[in-house]
């Protein structure tokens, strides 16, 4: 097995993806003075493209290992597997379409194609946004897998030569992985989500750090599709409602959890009956469901629920009916009223996709999940 076969099944193992259509090109000295020039690209020791997914590399390069790292392991899996990268590689694929169609047949036709053509603009826009992720990345990349490779010695030689702005950018990446680990920086760069119950822990365990030991229970929740952000309910004393971007932190306090459970809030039972327990005392998580379950729905949980559903209302009337404020808001009133409309008539649906299901009509066009931290969260940033 080759070295990126054994770091390609590595990652499959480990993050659950790799490099899949991705290809490597290796070039003699004067191979590469060639391809560099016909290319019309600065001569380095590496190169990737983003439009046929490539990664190109000059084989007698004193860094050949960590060039490697860099452009197909950095590059390929970002622009494969990230949501920015894929969005430039989908419009890297529009554009091609488009100038074959024009029947362009010049390096010179194909520059004035493209100075007035909007994708080409895009494409621009974008990777001005994303160029700080995307090269902090591949840089720590080449960290990572230089460790794991035993190939430090190679990497410090090379990395003694970046420029000072590039050594910031690696070291916030570094910086971020080392305080909240491997996981929370592929996942906080776009990176599908593939996860369980350990890794989850692993990962609340480092952001909370010593609050974690706070924690009654973690449940996650939602989708929990690999492009979705990660829902998580915890319960404790010392973590609060938070938003990183890629994780959404429903924290609540066990007695504000006991009120909200006592009164069989939609909020509450959706989490609690559709999510999966990753960590705490889970002999409590089944004794507050099955206190939910065995409860009889009254006339004052009803009333409870369209209270909320009122709230939810005025709190939307104060955004425009075109944002998010208004539309999460909205669902919120969608939601409580139909649980009070069910628990006027004895039952219990407990989850949101109970509601949907019995009132189809009043929940069409909202699609998303969610819950209170839709509402009420604070953004804590990611790298």
């Amino acid at each position: 097995m080759t070295i990126t076969e054994e770091i390609s099944k590595h990652f499959s193992d480990t993050f659950g993806f790799m490099p899949i259509k991705s290809t490597i090109q290796i070039y003699g000295d004067a191979e590469w003075q060639n391809f560099c020039r016909n290319r019309g690209i600065e001569e380095k020791e590496g190169v990737f493209l983003t439009r046929d997914l490539s990664s190109h590399l000059k084989a007698s390069s004193n860094f050949f290992i960590q060039n490697l790292f860099h452009e197909y392991f950095g590059h390929s899996m970002y622009t494969e597997h990230s949501s920015p990268g894929r969005a430039l590689h989908s419009l890297e694929i529009e554009l091609m379409g488009e100038e074959i169609k024009a029947g362009l047949n010049s390096a010179e036709k194909a520059k004035e194609f493209r100075k007035q053509n909007p994708k080409h603009k895009a494409i621009q826009a974008l990777k001005q946004r994303i160029t700080p992720e995307y090269e902090g990345f591949a840089m720590w990349m080449e960290c990572y897998l230089s460790e794991l490779t035993d190939t430090n010695r190679q990497l410090k030689q090379k990395f003694g030569m970046l420029s000072a702005e590039q050594k910031v950018l690696c070291k916030r990446f570094i910086d971020y992985s080392n305080e909240y680990g491997e996981h929370a920086l592929m996942f906080s760069t776009g990176m599908p989500k593939h996860y369980n119950s350990q890794i989850l822990t692993e990962i609340i365990s480092k952001i909370f750090a010593n609050k974690f030991k706070d924690i009654a229970f973690a449940m996650v929740y939602g989708s929990r599709k690999p492009y979705s952000d990660i829902d998580m309910l915890i319960v404790s004393n010392t973590i609060p409602c938070i938003h990183f971007g890629w994780l959404d932190i429903y924290g609540i306090s066990p007695e504000s959890f006991e009120n909200l459970v006592s009164k069989q809030d939609i909020s509450i039972t959706d989490p609690l009956f559709t999510g999966d327990f990753v960590c705490g005392d889970e002999d409590y998580l089944k004794q507050t469901k099955s206190r939910i379950l065995s409860a009889e729905p009254t006339l004052e949980f009803a009333n409870y629920h369209r209270q909320h559903a009122e709230k939810a209302r005025e709190l939307a009337m104060q955004y425009g009916t075109e944002t998010q404020e208004y539309k999460t808001a909205m669902r919120y009133n969608k939601s409580y009223l139909a649980n009070a409309r069910e628990i006027e008539q004895g039952r219990k649906p407990l989850t949101l996709r109970n509601l949907i299901r019995l009132y189809p009509a009043e929940f069409a066009g909202f699609k998303k999940h969610y819950t209170d931290n839709d509402i009420n969260t604070k953004n804590n940033g990611g790298i």
